[in-house]
Order: structure tokens, then C-alpha cells, then sequence
């Protein structure tokens, strides 16, 4: 009894020992963590855009590519393309600088490079380039030796921001564009913005319209729309066009999946097909009862199979054999019908068969003993003789 009083003084120990040893080495500490945006944002990078302008009182909306693709937006509005427009064709650009020449506003921004790493012009984008517009791009730093500093100088370079000066009038903008890019041109821009890498805003009239390009998007959108002066950035932006239009943001040109573009553009089809579907799954599906036995077969008649038979020796070159059959037949019945027929020898046998019957004997011979009968209609007539040379016998 004793030794199992010590065990559990001895557990009970170690638990507290335990205990005291968690205690001193952990801390219950909170962090946050980001998560990303979720919901409606996460899908939507222009959300907050679209928001802020509709509590400013302008009739903004926010489309996908499916959406504004069947034609431009309204006469006297404003477009913000959002996205990366690798889509735009050029027939869909000459479009839409018509657009913009009968009285739009296009507020574009350039194209960011996918890998982050080119450098130099790129005038690969068939919309700025029928502006005359180039992107100038700063890729980083390819060399091992370089990475560090590289990290340093972006980090610093991330917080620097450019002055966008819209109206001497007004005070300007602090924007935090993004270093990878400016804007190149030698058309006639106003430079609304510049540093010293290049211009990051620049305005322009075209026919009855304006056209405004970015070199970066990313001020505009849910992460950072509301640091510096970017809000305000895109309330300027939206002025520049006619006062009061509508605002169509086009954020996402990827296509819907294709049973979304089935059901939007095909939905009557669609339904015939699931109706069919039912219907072939009702038809095919258990009956109750049993079902009707069928009738058995009838039989055939023996003259059915003897011409099946033949057939099928004619189609695979058994005619000699179906001549012999028959000859083999008559040499039966005379042998019944004459006394010593067997002795007799082959040429007697056909002038002997030619005097019972009464048919020539050149035919009495051709039918007993000749050949070459694969033409269907030589080797009916010597089955109809021979049947004649039977019966008379």
C-alpha cells in the first residue's frame, strides 16, 4: 500500500515540475495576422475605387471584361481600364479611340511586366501604342552581389512619392507610383506628373474626348487607395472627363467559366439539353412490373436453310462442288431406275442417258462431265439440265 501512496506522490510531483517548467519557458503572446482581402475585394481589386466614388455622388460601376466587351461604355463617360488588356485586339482599340473621339474619357494605365526583371522601352501594348506612348521599365539588379543593396534601395525608393500637379490652381497630389516603370513619349502630353526616372501621368485631348495614361495602376487600387493622396488621385482623374458621368471601372478580363457563359448567352439551349437528359434517364430507367415475354421464333423451312446453304458455298467458290452434288444425284437415280447402269462405262452411259430421256447428247455430255462453271449463268443452266436428265430417267 505504501509503494503506490509513493507513485502518486511521485506523478504528482513530476506534473508540477512540469507545470512550473511550461509556465517559465512559454508566454501567451497575440498577433496579427494578414489574411488578404476576402469576399467581394478579394475578387475585385478596384472595390474601394468604386465605392469611394459612388459616396462622392458619381455613378460609378464596377464591370468585368464580359461585361463591357459587347460595346463601349455610354457618349460623355468614363472608362478606367484596370487591367493588364491582353485581350484588346486592335479592331476593339480602333473602337475605342472612336470612343473616346466622339466625347469619352479613357483612363488607362500601362501594362506592369510580369516578371518584374525587363528593362528598357516595351511598346508591346497595342493600345498605348496607337497613342505613341512607350513604357520605359527599371528591371532590378540580376547579380548575387547586388541582391542586398537592390532590397535597400527599393525599400527607400518605396516611400518616395511624385507630385501629380493637375491645376495651378489647386494644391498637388502625393501619389507613391511604382519605380519599375514611366511613361515615354513624344507625342503632345501634358506631363501631369514626373520624376526623375520619367513620366508617371500623362493628358491629352483627343477629338471631343481625353485620354489619361498611368505608368502604375496600383495607387487606384483596395491596398492602397487609402495612403497618400491616392483617393484624391482618382476624384481628379474622374474630373478631367465630363463633369458628372457615369464611371465604368473594368477590373477583371479574364472570361467566366463556361458553364456562367452557357448559361448567359445559350440559357435556352441549355435547358432543352437537361429536359433531354431527364427525359433519356426516365426512359431508361427501372419500369415497374415485369416486362412482356417476347414471342418465340418461328421456324425456319428446310428450303430456307438448303438456299442459305448454297449461298454461302457460292459466295466462297464452292460451285464445282455444288455441280458434282447434283451429278452424284443422277448417277443415283439411274443406277435405281437401270439394271447394270454401274458397269457400263462413262461414254455408253451418255448416249444410254441420251436415248431414255430424249435430249441431245452433246447436252447430256456437257451437263455430266464438262467444267468451266464460274459464271452464274453457265452454272444455272447445268443445274436446270441435269434436274431435266433426273426427272426423265
Amino acid at each position: 500500500m505504501s509503494r503506490q501512496w509513493a507513485l502518486v506522490a511521485l506523478l504528482a510531483v513530476l506534473a508540477v515540475a512540469a507545470g512550473v517548467w511550461i509556465a517559465d519557458k512559454f508566454e501567451k503572446k497575440e498577433f496579427e495576422v494578414t489574411v488578404g482581402f476576402r469576399g467581394e475585394a478579394r475578387s475585385n481589386p478596384m472595390l474601394a475605387a468604386g465605392r469611394f466614388l459612388r459616396r462622392m455622388g458619381i455613378p460609378a460601376q464596377e464591370l468585368q471584361a464580359h461585361e463591357w466587351s459587347k460595346g463601349p461604355p455610354p457618349a460623355q463617360a468614363t472608362l478606367l481600364l484596370a487591367t493588364a488588356r491582353w485581350s484588346l485586339d486592335q479592331e476593339r482599340v480602333d473602337a475605342l479611340l472612336d470612343w473616346v473621339e466622339a466625347g469619352g474619357h479613357l483612363i488607362v494605365a500601362a501594362r506592369p511586366d510580369p516578371s518584374g526583371t525587363a528593362k528598357g522601352s516595351d511598346a508591346s501594348d497595342p493600345l498605348l501604342k496607337a497613342l505613341g506612348i512607350e513604357i520605359q521599365r527599371y528591371g532590378e539588379a540580376g547579380e548575387l552581389a547586388e541582391i542586398v543593396q537592390t532590397i535597400a534601395d527599393k525599400v527607400l525608393e518605396s516611400r518616395k512619392t511624385t507630385t501629380v500637379d493637375f491645376d495651378a490652381g489647386e494644391h498637388p497630389v502625393e501619389v507613391a507610383f511604382s519605380p519599375r516603370q514611366r511613361l515615354a513619349t513624344e507625342a503632345d502630353y501634358d506631363r501631369l506628373a514626373e520624376d526623375d526616372l520619367g513620366s508617371a501621368v500623362l493628358h491629352a485631348s483627343l477629338g471631343s474626348g481625353s485620354v489619361t495614361v498611368l505608368c502604375d495602376i496600383g495607387p487606384l487600387q483596395n491596398a492602397s487607395i487609402g495612403k497618400h493622396g491616392h483617393a484624391e488621385l482618382l476624384w481628379r482623374l474622374v474630373r478631367l472627363g465630363p463633369v458628372g458621368a457615369p464611371v465604368w471601372i473594368v477590373f477583371d478580363e479574364d472570361m467566366p467559366a463556361l458553364p456562367a457563359w452557357l448559361w448567359r448567352h445559350a440559357r435556352e439551349a441549355v435547358i432543352a439539353l437537361v429536359l433531354l437528359l431527364l427525359a433519356f434517364m426516365w426512359n431508361r430507367a427501372r419500369r415497374f412490373g415485369p416486362l412482356i415475354d417476347l414471342p418465340p421464333p418461328a421456324r425456319r423451312r428446310l428450303l430456307e436453310h438448303v438456299e442459305a446453304s448454297g449461298q454461302f458455298l457460292w459466295r466462297n467458290g464452292e460451285r464445282q462442288y455444288l455441280i458434282e452434288a447434283v451429278r452424284r444425284a443422277v448417277d443415283a437415280a439411274a443406277a435405281r431406275r437401270h439394271p447394270g447402269w454401274e458397269s457400263l462405262p462413262p461414254d455408253e452411259r451418255t448416249g444410254r442417258i441420251a436415248d431414255v430421256t430424249g435430249l441431245p447428247e452433246t447436252l447430256v455430255h456437257q451437263a455430266l462431265s464438262g467444267a468451266g462453271h464460274g459464271h452464274k449463268h453457265s452454272f444455272t443452266h447445268t443445274i436446270r439440265d441435269l434436274e431435266r436428265i433426273r426427272r426423265r430417267l
